[in-house]
């Protein structure tokens, strides 16, 4: 079901552009490395994916969540950003044991201040155990805005944006699997806005570029 929370026209350019060279490059990145399955069928056929962070999460180690969770593992929900020409990204993690207990892994990676001449630079990974009341209030947003309650959908309705930066939202319960998107340098949905700066506050993300993108 592709599920969309919004309605309207609305095109939008990115807010920091990139130089056409970087774009390319950009491209050449996002391909590189295995391909590891890491978004079904039903998600990249449909509107509500871009096709952007499938090489880079590959690349940064990251694995399908679609095949279920592993043993042990209650649910795992993944957040990831992706700059609209692809010069960086980020992703958020965040797994909950079956006895209650939960840990956010985030990083990513992109290209430094001189673009495509500096080369791709990956970010060091962290991860550190969240506390019950960060897990809780992460549900519950989770919850009331109703991101995961479809099995792929997007906050964009009709508008159609361009060079936007994207957020990717994914989350694994056993064999249940859900994925929402958002332009979220263009679109930030009053709803679902608690739910994503609670996660930047984990993940130590900002705000950039007045607010249009987060890094």
């Amino acid at each position: 079901m592709d599920l969309r929370f919004g309605g309207g026209l609305l095109a939008c350019l990115l807010c920091a552009c990139t130089t056409p060279s970087a774009i390319s490059n950009s491209a050449t990145h996002q391909q590189a490395g295995p391909q590891c399955n890491l978004l079904p069928a039903e998600v990249w056929s449909s509107t509500a994916y871009a096709g952007w962070s499938q090489g880079q999460l590959c690349n940064a180690g990251q694995g399908p969540l679609w095949q279920g969770t592993p043993d042990g593992i209650a649910r795992i929900t993944r957040f990831t950003f992706t700059h609209g020409h692809a010069s960086f990204f980020r992703y958020a993690v965040i797994s909950e044991r079956d006895d209650g207990r939960a840990w956010i892994e985030f990083g990513g990676g992109g290209y430094g201040e001189d673009g495509v001449r500096s080369g791709w630079e990956a970010l060091e990974p962290h991860r550190r155990d969240l506390s019950a009341e960060d897990l809780a209030r992460f549900n519950a947003l989770a919850e009331s805005t109703g991101t995961f309650e479809h099995s792929v959908g997007t906050w964009d309705g009709g508008e159609l944006y361009m060079h936007c930066q994207l957020l990717e939202m994914e989350r694994a319960e056993g064999s249940d699997y859900s994925f929402s998107s958002v332009n979220i340098g263009c679109n930030q949905p009053e709803r679902l806005m608690p739910l994503v700066r609670h996660v930047m506050d984990l993940a130590w993300l900002e705000f950039a570029e007045e607010g249009r993108l987060i890094r």
